[in-house]
């Protein structure tokens, strides 16, 4: 069953494959700007709404389905060439644009003594485009 997608990217959970996300967090904020006063506190105004960002972490276990090394390749894909598209888990967007990926930070857990990676994870930062 599908959990949700970025652009190409598929979250998924089954009885023959698990590759999905945890720890998933969401950054919302507002962009303001202080003006000085003379002799007195300085005064904020709210410029409008900031950009969102998003982390989360995906463990990538041979044991679940899914070849680590084939998937970090395709989130390295992902940064590297700034592709872009919406981020949705379930059926819902989240935010109102499309999203890219800014950071993958990748974690090997289990290397097995011929160099095949078994189990890692990485961990994605994401921004509003």
């Amino acid at each position: 069953m599908e959990v949700g997608y970025f652009g190409d990217m598929k979250f998924v959970v089954s009885s023959k494959k698990i590759n999905s996300f945890s720890d998933f967090k969401r950054t919302v904020t507002g962009v303001w700007q202080e003006h000085s006063l003379y002799n007195s506190k300085p005064e904020s105004e709210f410029l409008g709404a900031g950009l969102q960002n998003v982390s989360f972490t995906v463990v990538l276990d041979i044991s679940l389905g899914v070849t680590p090394e084939k998937e970090v390749r395709k989130w390295v894909k992902l940064v590297e060439n700034g592709k872009v598209g919406y981020l949705v888990i379930g059926s819902r967007k989240i935010g109102s644009k499309k999203w890219k990926v800014t950071e993958i930070t990748e974690q090997l857990n289990a290397v097995f003594a011929n160099g095949r990676i078994i189990k890692s994870q990485i961990d994605v930062t994401m921004s509003e485009y």
